[in-house]
């Protein structure tokens, strides 16, 4: 059995900080240097790997760079860090910048020990020169995360942390392959003979432990063979050891696990309504799928992300309303440059002369027609540098059109409006 590195002394759970669940407190109490942790969507692991990060720079000094699949989620993340560092009543400067060299935002909050946290989306290059404890948060999704894992490796040469967190993104890629050597893979619960409902991630091929049990048996969470449990660790609050089998503290929660342990959630529900096996199946029950369903991979339409791309135009398009989501009512409703669609399906208007245009390039306008069941979408988009090679070329969303339920005299309509502001906007440039 390795010896662990001395423990970082923390406040007890009820003095202060946020309340936890037991698979979070465990996470959070891991000190060991390489943790990895599978997980269901939207059970709070971000949120208690950012309470860690905030009290472990509290004790010691240093820096922990947070990479995320996004910008939008780096944000996230030092949200939370913020609101951490409020309830603590902790003097901290947030600042917000780029990296230099790059348009690349990132996030640093400082505290008066003179710790750092530095929160950004994953990329190569914005990683290096950086010394510290390193948090790869949603690591499947990371663009190019064979480079990133390069890059946040050498960060942590010297004896640092790295943590990794993520759902899981199909059978390929680097945290797939992290995962595996830590036992993550086609991993099951052990049986046990007490139910706590009829939810069940493999079908009947597995049984949970009540909330009270899982108390008092961390080893659930973790693989056979990745960490070991004695009572003499237990009763000092250290969850885990090291085995000489991995070098990786592995954690694994699925949707079903969290709710044993306290996580409240209608997963019957959940998953009548979500009418996709295979989603259930990667999202909540930490299965790695292969990727032979995807035609575009996840990690690809996360990079695309951009704040300055926006789904709603300034325009108002019969049979149209907008549908705003909460991420894009804090990401992409931004006044778009492009006022009108200049071009419809494939031909090239120049925009530059149209009132109140603030853009030089073409517009493209596509449409798939939806019939039944399926949605008709027409999807807008202006070229930046339009006479470059293709390669150089970039296209921003500026309008996202979803017809639901539309009579196809109606879609034709909307498509009309469209070709009569490109009929006007050829007019004004003839003029």
């Amino acid at each position: 059995m390795k010896k662990r590195a001395k423990k970082v002394s923390r406040a007890e759970p009820n003095d202060r900080g946020p309340r936890l669940y037991p698979y979070q407190r465990r996470w959070v109490e891991d000190d060991a240097r390489f943790k990895i942790a599978c997980k269901a969507r939207q059970i709070g692991f971000t949120f208690a790997a950012a309470w860690r990060v905030v009290d472990k720079r509290l004790h010691n000094d240093g820096l922990t760079v947070w990479l995320s699949a996004s910008e939008r989620q780096a944000l996230e993340a030092m949200e939370h860090i913020r609101r951490f560092a409020k309830e603590l009543r902790v003097v901290a400067i947030f600042e917000e910048d780029f990296v230099k060299g790059t348009l690349v935002k990132q996030y640093t909050v400082r505290f008066p020990n003179r710790s750092r946290i530095v929160a950004l989306p994953a990329n190569p290059d914005t990683v290096r020169g950086f010394a510290g404890d390193v948090v790869l948060d949603e690591f499947a999704f990371h663009r190019d995360a064979d480079a990133i894992w390069r890059a946040a490796f050498a960060t942590a040469t010297r004896g640092f942390q790295i943590e990794i967190i993520s759902t899981p993104n199909g059978t390929r890629g680097k945290f797939y392959e992290l995962a595996r050597a830590a036992g993550l893979v086609d991993y099951t619960p052990p049986p046990v003979s007490s139910w706590v409902g009829p939810f069940d991630c493999a079908q009947d091929k597995q049984t949970f432990l009540s909330a009270e049990d899982q108390v008092s048996s961390p080893s659930t969470c973790h693989p056979p063979g990745a960490r070991e449990v004695d009572e003499a660790q237990e009763a000092e609050g250290k969850s885990f050891a090291s085995s000489a089998s991995s070098v990786w503290s592995a954690h694994w929660v699925d949707l079903s696990l969290a709710r044993t342990q306290g996580f409240v959630v209608d997963v019957e529900s959940l998953r009548a309504a979500i009418d996709d096996e295979d989603a259930w199946q990667q999202e909540y029950c930490c299965r790695f799928l292969s990727h032979a369903a995807h035609y575009i991979p996840p990690e690809l339409v996360v990079a695309a992300e951009h704040p300055a791309a926006t789904t709603a135009p300034p325009f108002s398009v019969p049979g149209w309303t907008p549908r705003v989501t909460s991420h894009e009512s804090r990401s992409t409703l931004v006044p778009p440059v492009l006022p009108v669609p200049s071009v419809a399906e494939g031909s090239e208007v120049e925009g530059s002369n149209v009132e109140g245009s603030g853009s030089k390039g073409a517009c493209y306008l596509g449409v798939d027609i939806g019939r039944r069941r399926d949605l008709t979408v027409l999807w807008l988009l202006e070229v930046e540098n339009d006479l470059a090679s293709p390669e150089s070329r970039i296209y921003w969303t500026r309008g996202v059109f979803v017809l639901e339920r539309t009579p196809f005299s109606q879609q034709r309509a909307t498509l009309d409006a469209f070709l009569a502001r490109r009929l006007t906007a050829e007019s004004e440039l003839r003029d």
